[in-house]
């Protein structure tokens, strides 16, 4: 007995005697299952009956209309064939889970309708059982769950879509994919994603459209006739054209729209998120002509806002990727763009046998503009002298900005014989192109540079070791000159190697102990005695054996090796004047005297170094002399003023070394707390033959006792040099007439000597 049976049984018992007259009762079922097939019939949900086979034995009127056919049409139909068979397993195990113990179960799958669409329902299935709990048929209760699936199938596509983006998917992949995630929910619709270029519309995706219909709108000139997609992007506004054969939209592609039968397109614009900028078109084109719905509109405006956030990520990546690769000053490539295109012009140069080269250029004396204009006049500068470069430049020629004031150029496809003279043609123009005056602030400004040129002849250099030979030409040009071109030669690339394995050396110099001092004496030409010596570092190599300073002290300053070198050469200064001044009478103070580099100076523990220096080895800081070349007390005058008198506040002398080769100002040298002068060793070469060497000689004699310093001549080789010193009235002397730079063993004996001297003019005997 069914259930409708079963309730209205129960509904028309307990009642009178005249009540349970068969006549009476069977009306009283009769409207018992009425009441109950109104309610059935009243409602919206599916409602059907069915066996195990399949066959419908009842379905309401909703389920009949869902169908788009009748009741009758229905029942006693199987209802499977409309299931896909995919979704048939599915169901099948849903059912075979119910039974007395497990009477209710749900489950989603898909229905194919008369007219081809496929929809989503969800059921909720129950067993019908008869008095001995055997299954009689099946009872469900359904509703349509499309829209719902869909909306939970488009939602993670946003989400799939947004972590491709996140993860930095290529941008033509995911345009297409959104381009299929549109399609899938418009079945008749294919999609198309351009991008703006300038005026003009180019291709981004479009998976689904006729390859030859997609080059043919590639290149679509944004305006009023540019169909839907440049009319979108032109009136910043979704465009709809129905009907693409009578718009006037459409006049310049419809034999193109046409041809492959594409009858309507709506497109929308990609807007940025930031600045309503139209970045690109979303369009939708139709088979036939055809007008978007509200759910479509919906769903392109979803797929408009993913594809603004790929677009703006690729263009925050290329600003990045731009950033990394150029210089942001300029706008020209930096070191690193530079090393690549090196690299591939190489590999070229291997495969075509042409010649590659590399300039290295860098501006003699721009600190001054830095210094005497600002920095920002600098910059204005270098920009301005970047675009110079560029326009005197061949096509296909680079240049680069590395940093400061250090450009490099990279010329490629050079004929192998005229390759040097093509690279020299091209490095004389760009020293020409400097001559021309550059306009800061209203004045004429003139630059030089130093240019250094490497070639890459065979294509097997790496490109480090070509910038790196560019680089030592370029140092080259700097000593010979400057404002000069210099090729690398082999001689420079032995020189190179000399230098990076003395540098290499040079790091474990100290370690190794490899560092001696020799000191050479200086002479009180007033008192005829040594009151002290210059302690000159030497290197003596394991290999090379002792090592002059010209090869490795200029060296050692370039690296920042000069700063741990000085202080070790302070320490061993301090502990030996130590020494010495205790194999002295008291009465006879012993000086001893230490240069100072323009890195030392700079360096913020140097009063501190010196000052732990004299404490360990208790020497006398009133002994202690430091000597800093002219030159470098101007490189930043003020800076240098606080530094030595941080030095001056320890109780140590001061001298100028140097003095009179730089370009200070009287003014300044007031300013400096110092002791001592140096009159230069070139001035003192050619006192008594050089009337101009001796002039500067009695100026910076005169000049130093008029300021209160002692004047001290280095350099002194000759008795004639000597004597013309006494006869000037100089302080102090030193050089090889006395005794050359050696050993504090080897100085003792001369140190402990006194010789009288003769009055000037008189022969002078030589100590």
């Amino acid at each position: 007995m069914s259930d409708v049976h079963h309730a209205a049984s129960a509904i028309g018992s307990g009642g009178s005697a005249g009540e349970n007259e068969p006549g009476v009762a069977e009306a009283r079922v009769r409207a018992s299952e009425d009441r109950y097939r109104g309610i059935v019939e009243d409602q919206t949900d599916l409602i059907c009956r069915f066996q195990a086979d399949g066959r419908l034995t009842f379905v309401n009127e909703a389920y009949a209309r869902y169908f788009g056919t009748t009741v009758e049409a229905l029942v006693g139909t199987s209802f499977e064939p409309r299931v896909p068979e995919e979704d048939r397993a599915r169901l099948q195990r849903a059912l075979s889970s119910l039974g007395p113990h497990h009477p209710v179960t749900t489950v989603e799958h898909r229905v194919a309708l008369d007219d081809g669409r496929i929809r989503w329902q969800q059921w909720a299935e129950r067993v019908v059982l008869d008095e001995h709990e055997k299954i009689v048929e099946y009872q469900a209760v359904g509703r349509d769950v499309t829209e719902q699936r869909q909306a939970e199938a488009l939602v993670g596509d946003q989400v799939r879509i947004l972590e491709s983006i996140a993860k930095g998917a290529p941008l033509t992949d995911t345009l297409a994919e959104l381009c299929r995630v549109v399609e899938a929910h418009i079945p008749d619709g294919r999609c198309s994603i351009m991008l703006l270029d300038g005026a003009t519309l180019r291709h981004g995706a479009a998976p689904s459209l006729p390859a030859e219909f997609v080059r043919g709108v590639d290149g679509t000139i944004v305006g009023p006739n540019g169909g839907s997609s440049g009319a979108a992007a032109f009136r910043s506004e979704q465009v709809i054209v129905t009907d693409i054969e009578h718009d006037p939209l459409w006049d310049r592609s419809r034999d193109l729209a046409a041809a492959h039968g594409l009858q309507a397109c709506w497109a929308t614009p990609i807007v940025a998120s930031g600045d309503d900028r139209v970045r690109g078109t979303f369009a939708v084109y139709h088979f036939e002509p055809a007008a978007p719905t509200q759910e479509h509109e919906h769903l392109v405006g979803l797929a408009v806002q993913l594809a603004s956030i790929a677009i703006e990520r690729e263009e925050f990546e290329a600003q990045l990727s731009h950033q990394a690769h150029h210089d942001p000053l300029t706008g020209l490539p930096n070191r690193t763009l530079f090393l690549e295109f090196l690299m591939l012009a190489l590999a070229r140069a291997r495969r075509y046998h042409t010649t590659v080269a590399v300039l290295f250029l860098d501006l003699d004396r721009f600190k001054l503009v830095n210094d005497s204009l600002g920095h920002d006049a600098g910059d204005e500068l270098l920009v301005s002298l970047g675009e110079r470069l560029r326009g005197v430049l061949r096509p296909g020629d680079t240049v680069a900005r590395f940093g400061g004031d250090e450009f490099t150029v990279l010329c490629e496809d050079l004929s192998g014989a005229g390759a040097r003279h093509q690279a020299v043609e091209v490095a004389e123009r760009l020293l020409e192109v400097m001559k021309q005056p550059f306009l800061l602030e209203g004045e004429e400004q003139f630059l030089s540079a130093s240019i250094g040129i490497s070639l890459g002849a065979t294509g097997e250099e790496r490109a480090d070791e070509l910038l790196r030979d560019a680089d030592s030409a370029m140092y080259r040009a700097k000593e010979r000159g400057k404002g000069r071109w210099e090729v690398f030669d082999e001689a420079m690339r032995e020189s190179a190697m000399a230098r990076l394995d003395t540098e290499n050396s040079l790091h474990r110099a100290i370690e190794r102990g490899e560092f001696r001092l020799f000191f050479q004496p200086i002479i009180s030409l007033t008192e005829a005695r040594c009151v002290g010596a210059e302690a000159l570092v030497r290197w003596q190599h394991p290999e090379r054996g002792l090592v002059p300073p010209y090869e490795f002290i200029n060296l050692a300053e370039e690296t920042g090796m000069i700063v741990p070198m000085g202080e070790w050469v302070v320490n061993e200064a301090c502990r030996q004047g130590a020494r010495w001044k205790t194999e002295r009478p008291r009465d006879e103070p012993f000086s001893v005297a230490v240069n100072l580099s323009g890195r030392q100076l700079a360096h913020p523990g140097l009063a501190n170094q010196v000052r732990d220096a004299l404490e360990q080895s208790g020497f006398d800081a009133s002994l202690l002399c430091l000597e800093i070349t002219e030159s470098v007390l101007m490189e930043d005058a003020e800076a240098t003023i606080v530094a030595i008198k941080a030095l001056k506040a320890l109780g140590v002398g001061l001298s100028i070394d140097d003095f009179g080769t730089g370009y200070s100002s009287l003014g300044y040298l007031k300013r400096f707390p110092v002791d001592f002068v140096k009159v230069d060793r070139s001035f003192v070469d050619g006192l008594g033959t050089e009337a101009e060497d001796s002039a500067i000689v009695v100026a910076v004699v005169s000049l130093g006792h008029a300021l209160g310093l002692r004047v001290v001549a280095e350099g002194v080789e000759t008795e004639q040099q000597l004597a013309e010193l006494i006869a000037l009235g100089c302080d102090d002397a030193q050089g090889f007439f006395f005794a050359p730079p050696q050993p504090a063993s080897d100085l003792s004996e001369l140190i402990a000597r006194s010789r009288p001297w003769r009055p000037p003019g008189a022969s002078v005997m030589k100590g």
